[in-house]
């Protein structure tokens, strides 16, 4: 692939994938670039674009999954390159003449092709985009007309200058065609697969429990304190099961802030009190990921209410260690099918309390062993297949780029 025909490996470049309070993207950068290393090390060479400003400890989960280059910090406002810079994003300027930072990067570093979510602009080292999901279109009271006329600019950018967009499950698919009906053909369906490594599956859980000062049977909620993560539908749940002597144990990790909504985990706090399930909730705020597996594997099942998903990077998380869960009747969850999953309508709080009702006297709390074993057994396969065909579609992008 390189000019000098010197090594065949693609030379891969990758954004910083990181928001404000969304963890999200580097989780499925982590997933992605394990599978590369572990099954097609021989294919690509991958680097990760670091920005100027990022600390060193930040960089820790990425040491021997990738090589890294840094970008460089913006230029001072109304320095001339600030202004040259200014005047590429209106037009003014062509690329060819000044080609944006990360451009740069990428010619410097001779890459083939580059992979992120925001392509603004036309660029001559091919771009691979990906778009998470279509959650303002879906829920737009949750987002303001600020935010949602960014994100329409956001995927109309992309879609009309990556060479390939990736998006990670049928559901997207069919927002994306919807979206930008012209551009369709650009679209590919990448679903991640979760890597856990393997001490999260010989630990013991309990030492984590006993940390967190938990009870050996719960249910758990990783999820962000986002409004449409949809918490208030269990906490209503457990007081419906409350008033039938029914009281389950619930934790909850995850994010506590909601810049759309910074007083959302405030209100919650203060509705398990009011519906007086306040001793049936633990909140444990964000956690690292490691205690996250092993929290999993104790529980009796893993909770997701949510109104709205990409592709649930819990629910694949259970599909790899082998955990059942209790999900909101979405299309997508049912597109990531975990085995022996229950389904509830995410509106109704009565529906929720009979599945939570039926789970919590029936099933078992702590690893199931064949569950385990069955996911170990096919998570190798599940990688590989994500390895190839995250590969398949950046040689289509370079592919594309050459004719």
């Amino acid at each position: 692939m390189n000019g000098d025909g010197s090594d065949s490996r693609m030379r891969i470049g990758f954004e910083w994938m990181q928001g404000e309070g969304w963890t999200g993207g580097l989780t499925y950068l982590v997933n992605l670039l394990s599978a590369l290393r572990d099954f097609e090390p021989e294919s690509a060479t991958t680097l990760v674009l670091r920005p100027a400003s990022l600390p060193e400890p930040a960089w820790e989960q990425f040491r021997g999954l990738s090589g890294g280059a840094r970008i460089a910090a913006p230029p001072r406002r109304w320095s001339p390159v600030w202004a040259l810079e200014h005047l590429r994003r209106l037009g003014r300027v062509p690329d060819r003449m000044w080609p944006g930072p990360i451009e740069r990067v990428c010619l410097d570093l001779n890459l083939d092709v580059f992979f992120s979510r925001f392509v603004d602009t036309p660029t001559r080292v091919p771009r691979i985009g990906w778009i998470p999901d279509f959650q303002h279109v879906h829920l737009p009271a949750f987002f303001s007309d600020q935010d949602r006329a960014f994100r329409d600019r956001w995927f109309q950018n992309t879609a009309r200058n990556a060479r390939i967009v990736l998006l990670s499950s049928e559901d997207a698919l069919r927002d994306f065609r919807a979206f930008d009906p012209q551009l369709a053909a650009k679209a590919r369906v990448l679903r991640f697969v979760a890597h856990v490594p393997d001490e999260a599956m010989k630990n013991d859980p309990s030492p984590v429990c006993r940390q967190y000062h938990l009870p050996e049977r719960f249910l758990y909620l990783p999820n962000q304190f986002w409004v449409h993560k949809n918490h208030r539908a269990v906490f209503e749940a457990l007081k419906r099961l409350h008033q039938r002597r029914i009281r389950p144990f619930v934790v909850c990790t995850g994010l506590l802030n909601d810049y759309r909504a910074p007083m959302h985990f405030a209100d919650l706090i203060q509705l398990v009190s009011r519906l007086g399930v306040r001793d049936q909730v633990a909140f444990l705020g964000l956690v690292p990921h490691h205690h996250v597996y092993l929290l999993m594997r104790q529980s009796v099942a893993v909770l997701n209410p949510s109104r709205f998903e990409g592709w649930n990077t819990a629910i694949e998380e259970c599909k790899s260690l082998g955990k059942r869960a209790v999900l909101s009747d979405l299309a997508v969850h049912r597109e990531q099918n975990p085995p022996g999953a229950v389904y509830f309508d995410p509106n109704d709080s009565e529906c929720l309390a009979d599945c939570l009702a039926r789970v919590w006297e029936t099933w078992q709390a702590g690893p199931d062993e064949a569950l385990e074993t069955a996911a170990r057994e096919a998570l190798p396969g599940r990688r590989r297949g994500f390895a190839k065909a995250f590969l398949n579609a950046a040689r289509e992008a370079v592919g594309r780029s050459q004719q």
